[in-house]
């Protein structure tokens, strides 16, 4: 393995398991300017920033780097940060008013999986999904609307409609299947859903109690997911990341044996 992916790597390791920890891990290899700037290249790539920098603060101070080049990172990820905290709020803020209406919508990945970092607002997000029944989509949809979000489709047809809001720069994904039922090569996977609104628990994120699949569901979807992406081209370190880290924190509510007899049907 490459010398700057070994590092990105060991720096990834730090910012996942407790960043207070990080200097007991294995000394960080001495790598010249254009090696480091190979790192955090990868790590744009990866949508990791954030993660590898402040996992490199912690671990080495930054060494390696230009003054100039640690002033760029420190105000990119300043602004990463900010940005992931007003989305986080604004995600709050809208989720509160589909609760209020007696709306059972699940959060899946995004916020849950920031939760199982020490520091979650360094694990970046693209968007929030939102996992509804057929039945309460439309007014789902008019509460969404109602509240400045615009939706990208002219309709609600299809398992997955996007919305998205200007001002806080928030992007949602409403589904009504958690995979395209249409697609041959995992469209199935719903079926390993089916219970899947009996058996939603309450998780708190940020201070607020949010509904979600239970531990088993939400991990057999993460691996789903990552399946789904690989499929398609590629999955990223981060979902690897999120699926390690819930593995760790959710370990003894995990059923392993179902998780393992559905990943067998798809070879998952």
């Amino acid at each position: 393995m490459e010398l700057y992916k070994k590092q990105l790597l060991t720096l990834l390791k730090g910012f996942m398991f407790d960043i207070r920890e990080s200097r007991n891990l294995e000394k960080l290899d001495d790598l010249d300017e254009d090696q480091w700037n190979q790192v955090y290249r990868l790590a744009s790539v990866q949508q990791i920033v954030p993660m590898i920098y402040q996992s490199h603060w912690k671990m080495a101070g930054l060494s390696g780097l230009s003054q100039e080049a640690k002033g760029a990172l420190k105000y990119q990820v300043m602004m990463q940060n900010v940005q992931q905290i007003q989305k986080t709020s604004a995600f709050l803020e809208i989720y509160q008013k589909l609760l209020e209406q007696n709306l059972q919508c699940l959060v899946v990945k995004g916020i849950l999986c920031r939760e199982l970092y020490a520091d979650p607002d360094s694990r970046p997000s693209n968007d929030e999904d939102l996992f509804v029944k057929k039945e309460d989509l439309v007014k789902c949809d008019e509460i969404l609307l109602k509240n400045e979000f615009s939706r990208q489709s002219e309709d609600l047809d299809g398992d997955e409609i996007v919305y998205y809001n200007r001002r806080t720069g928030l992007m949602l994904e409403v589904h009504v299947d958690l995979f395209d039922p249409k697609e041959p090569a995992y469209g199935a996977m719903n079926d390993s859903f089916q219970n899947a609104f009996k058996q939603a628990k309450k998780f708190t994120a940020q201070g607020q109690e949010i509904w979600s699949l239970c531990e088993t569901d939400h991990f057999l979807f993460l691996v789903f997911h990552a399946l789904k992406h690989f499929l398609h081209g590629g999955v990223g370190i981060r979902q690897i990341c999120d699926i390690v880290m819930a593995a760790c924190a959710w370990c003894e509510q995990l059923d392993w044996k179902y998780i393992f007899e559905e990943a067998r049907k798809y070879n998952a």
